[in-house]
């Protein structure tokens, strides 16, 4: 059930209408972790692989929740990729990215400055 929310989730922030593109659309997870969701079939011929987070890790509502509580405040993108949450934040008046480990809402150290290449 996750897996199916997180797609449509997804496919409302790419913009996708509420109709699926012309050919088969299909969607499958990488076993039973949900390590990865593949669609196929957009438009433009492509598939995209998504990055999703264990089925037993946290929700992502309370990792947020957990970096509020000590400071992050200002948090304006979330991301799973490479088997962490990458959190982009502003400190300062500047962004920056934290790791943030799935299963226990960790920041992991390697906090850095964005820069325009990320």
């Amino acid at each position: 059930m996750k897996n199916v929310v997180f797609v449509v989730c997804v496919a409302m922030i790419l913009g996708c209408s509420g109709q699926a593109p012309e050919g088969e659309q299909s969607v499958t997870t990488d076993g039973n972790r949900g390590e990865a969701i593949f669609v196929e079939g957009f438009e433009d011929g492509g598939d995209i692989e998504l990055e999703v987070p264990p089925h037993d890790a946290l929700p992502l509502s309370e990792i947020v929740k957990q970096l509020e509580d000590v400071g992050y405040t200002q948090i304006i993108d979330v991301e799973f990729e490479d088997g962490v949450w990458e959190v982009d934040h502003v400190v300062d008046g500047e962004e920056r990215e934290l790791h943030v480990d799935p299963m226990t809402g960790e920041i992991l150290p390697d906090e850095q400055p964005k820069t325009g290449d990320d």
